[in-house]
């Protein structure tokens, strides 16, 4: 995986979702110790986006926890 996302390549996952490289604009950012700015070079990065079953899975999980919640302040 790592030598194809340094390719520049795609990798997909069925059933997880999608690795992708992508470019990444320049810009200014701050030093957090000193305040100081600093210059960030543009470059690549990975992105990742989740396939539709993680959606599925994710939006269970939240409405699992929704649920879970209500009860809580119900029985409070």
């Amino acid at each position: 995986m790592k030598a194809a996302l340094t390719r520049g390549e795609r990798i997909e996952l069925r059933g997880f979702g999608v690795f992708a490289v992508k470019p990444r604009k320049r810009g200014v950012g701050r030093n957090p110790r000193t305040g100081q700015e600093v210059a960030i070079p543009s470059g690549k990065t990975i992105r990742f986006k989740h396939g539709k079953e993680m959606q599925g899975r994710e939006d269970e999980e939240q409405s699992g926890n929704e649920a879970e919640a209500s009860l809580a302040t119900t029985k409070s």
